[in-house]
């Protein structure tokens, strides 16, 4: 389900909405166009695309259902059943998650890097021990740039 900025729900069907049709389910238009070719993203299970999956922690989504909608049906850490929501607002190939990426790939990217993790927190107390936090993010990626 979808909820617009008017309050109103919208069912989008897994996997059978692409870019357009969700930028027209916004009323976006169909004249946007998107001209980015690399994505950082940073924020909470909305766009975690698995890094927690390298955490000791007890907010994980790597066992089923999550990612039964993929191809080969098997949980990738995303909290969803397939594709998370900013996978088909950028329409991006899936960004890596940053925890899961050796050191001599990350310098290698060219669509960008995850560093969302769930029950993450500005905070360093949010959510001790359960996600990434604000702090770790950023040592993350100054590493990246190192």
């Amino acid at each position: 389900m979808f909820l617009g900025s008017n309050g109103d729900v919208f069912r989008v069907p897994p996997l059978n909405v692409n870019q357009k049709d969700l930028l027209k389910l916004l009323e976006l238009g169909d004249d946007i166009k998107f001209d980015v070719p690399t994505l950082y993203v940073f924020r909470d299970s909305t766009v975690d695309s698995g890094n927690n999956n390298f955490l000791q922690s007890s907010s994980k989504a790597n066992y089923k259902p999550f990612g039964v909608d993929f191809a080969n049906g098997k949980p990738t850490g995303r909290f969803s059943n397939g594709r998370i929501e900013a996978d088909f607002i950028v329409g991006l190939p899936f960004p890596p998650p940053c925890l899961g990426l050796l050191k001599a790939k990350q310098n290698k990217l060219r669509t960008g890097v995850n560093y969302a993790s769930s029950s993450c927190g500005v905070l360093p107390n949010t959510v001790k021990f359960l996600a990434l936090q604000i702090q770790e993010t950023v040592v993350a990626l100054r590493q990246k740039w190192d």
